[in-house]
């Protein structure tokens, strides 16, 4: 979702680049408006929160990096991550240039840069001007690849890890079942569906866009993907 590397190719940046210069646009164009813009960027890894945004050190242990997810009544906040006040639409792109340089990633059977690890961006926005004060929040996620263990090339390491990313695709696929049955909700199951609660349970929207290959020797993973698609796409947007 970062796509390539700020300097090769501006026009062919993804989806969060996109997303957060125009929202930046957005706010800039509103003369008559005062706001202020925060990011927090964490990553799960191994069922581990990690903070991205505090990450400039390659030394740095995992243990250094954690963070808490604290449940207050019925919301969910992150404690202990790096919050960023947002100045400029540079800035913004230097984030997400750090996000893409410092988030897990390893090469698999079918990618040289899989991405290990899904990364939450979560952009507060507040606003205050002649017709009163609000405030909203766009949370970006970019899920980890989901290559089966034996794709991941058969290291110790890349399997763990395709365990816990597939428990957890398999926690979100449950909560948005839950959700659009009207049935009891385990948020709880992963660290990924606890984060997204206060989104996916309350008056957010929710856009899900699943990505898949063209290519004949691919179509195993694209059937996979597009299964995915279809049960989360049975939650309505009521629910």
């Amino acid at each position: 979702m970062e796509g390539p590397a700020a300097e090769e190719a501006y026009a062919e940046r993804g989806i969060v680049p996109r997303a957060v210069e125009q929202l930046w646009d957005s706010v800039q164009s509103q003369l008559q408006t005062s706001h202020d813009i925060k990011i927090t960027v964490v990553e799960i890894y191994n069922e581990e929160l990690l903070d991205v945004l505090g990450f400039s050190n390659e030394g740095l242990s995992s243990a250094d990096r954690k963070v808490c997810l604290m449940e207050h009544e019925s919301t969910v906040e992150l404690r202990n991550a790096t919050e960023v006040q947002i100045t400029s639409k540079a800035q913004l792109s230097d984030i997400v240039e750090h996000v893409r340089m410092h988030r897990a990633t390893a090469s698999t059977v079918f990618n040289a840069r899989s991405s290990r690890s899904h990364v939450v961006y979560r952009v507060d926005v507040r606003a205050c001007g002649e017709e009163g004060a609000g405030q909203g929040r766009l949370n970006l996620i970019d899920l980890a690849g989901s290559e089966t263990e034996e794709e991941t090339g058969g290291d110790d390491a890349r399997r763990r890890e395709a365990a816990c990313i597939k428990s957890s695709l398999v926690g979100l696929e449950t909560v948005f079942l839950e959700l659009a049955a009207g049935e009891y909700v385990p948020f709880r199951r992963s660290k990924l569906t606890l984060l997204l609660k206060n989104s996916l349970e309350g008056r957010g929207k929710v856009l899900f866009i699943v990505n898949i290959s063209p290519r004949a020797e691919d179509i195993s993973e694209t059937m996979k993907s597009l299964h995915f698609a279809t049960s989360v796409s049975t939650c309505t947007p009521d629910c």
